[in-house]
């Protein structure tokens, strides 16, 4: 039977920190408010752009927010109160909360403390500490330790967990939206690599020189150097300043990259295409490659069947291109173990 699947898309989402503000409950009876944070800040490289930070009085700390530990899961979670009806936790809202302001809920007891007297616009959570941007303020950053939330501290640099809440973008000219809904930048320089965070829209360079493809993980950030077409370099979210030649192919120009965390689930792999013919698996743990397939061409390709912890368990990839010099270009499946190409058409309605 012909599949009727739509490709949506083969390029891959970030996956980065995420705000724990959500709506997701019925009301129930609310506790007390009370009042807010302390910590320290990251050693960052300084952004090439920002907009001028209104003046504060806030002693800027001198030191770093230090490291949560992983086996430490808070007892609750921060929110920004979005209004009545909209759920924090299962069954429960705040009934007696000012809408933009910021809170701090204990999960078992529903127990809220006020994090802010003022309203805030964004807020990331860690193990340890609460991070957060006034809506007075909105290029200023505090933190404050959870359990401490009287003690407020503004940040002198972007600490790390805001950073990572951000993207990479090639820079393609001022008029190109970067952040929806209509977020551009005007500073850069065309065919760049940059890093926007998207909390303060600061920018950062990730790498100077005109850049071909590029991809990232949780925790780092892979890209191809126009200049050097066959060479894979790693740099750090957050050090942007420090790259490192993880591979370099012997099979062509590396033309495409994937790293999914979704279908793949256990294994860190980076898929790509070399010289527009092969598909290729780089283990990122290991540094080994592996050669999956060859077609005429090959513009993009990723596995595609469901999820799996490795690699080798996948039946089954997409790619869009060629499979011969006659064929059109389109999507297609194809078939590990029988090598059978299917063309991919859209569902009808």
């Amino acid at each position: 039977m012909k599949k009727c699947r739509f490709l949506s898309a083969l390029l891959t989402v970030v996956l980065l920190l995420s705000l724990l503000t959500a709506c997701q409950a019925l009301p129930d009876n609310d506790q007390t408010l009370a009042s807010t944070p302390s910590s320290s800040k990251t050693v960052l490289p300084p952004p090439i752009y920002t907009t001028t930070a209104p003046s504060s009085t806030t002693t800027v700390p001198s030191s770093t927010a230090p490291a949560a530990s992983p086996d430490d899961e808070p007892s609750g979670l921060a929110f920004i109160f979005e209004g009545y009806g909209c759920y924090v936790l299962p069954g429960w809202y705040p009934s007696k909360a000012e809408i933009d302001y910021l809170y701090w809920v204990n999960k078992t007891t529903k127990v809220y403390v006020s994090i802010c007297e003022e309203p805030v616009i964004y807020c990331l959570t860690t193990n340890t500490h609460v991070y957060f941007i006034k809506e007075a303020e909105p290029t200023n950053i505090y933190v404050t330790p959870i359990g401490d939330f009287s003690n407020h501290q503004l940040l002198s640099e972007t600490p790390l967990p805001v950073i990572a809440d951000g993207l990479a973008f090639k820079y393609y000219g001022p008029n190109s939206i970067i952040l929806m809904p209509d977020w551009t930048y005007s500073e850069g320089t065309v065919d760049h690599l940059y890093w926007v965070v998207q909390a303060t829209k600061e920018v950062f360079v990730i790498c100077d020189e005109p850049v071909a493809n590029y991809e990232y993980s949780d925790t780092h950030l892979y890209f191809v150097k126009a200049s050097e077409p066959t060479k894979i370099y790693r740099t750090p979210i957050g050090n942007f300043s420090e790259h490192e030649l993880v591979y370099t192919s012997t099979h062509g120009n590396v033309s495409d990259m994937t790293i999914d965390t979704y279908t793949i689930q256990k294994d860190l792999i980076l898929q790509f295409v070399a010289d527009n013919k092969k598909f290729m698996i780089l283990d990122l743990n290991t540094g080994e490659d592996h050669f999956i397939m060859e077609q005429y061409y090959i513009e993009s390709a990723m596995f595609e069947d469901g999820c799996t912890d490795t690699w080798e368990e996948q039946r089954e990839l997409v790619f869009y291109g060629k499979p011969t010099e006659e064929a059109k270009g389109a999507g297609y499946f194809y078939n590990l173990d029988t090598g059978e190409i299917e063309e991919i058409h859209e569902c009808e309605d």
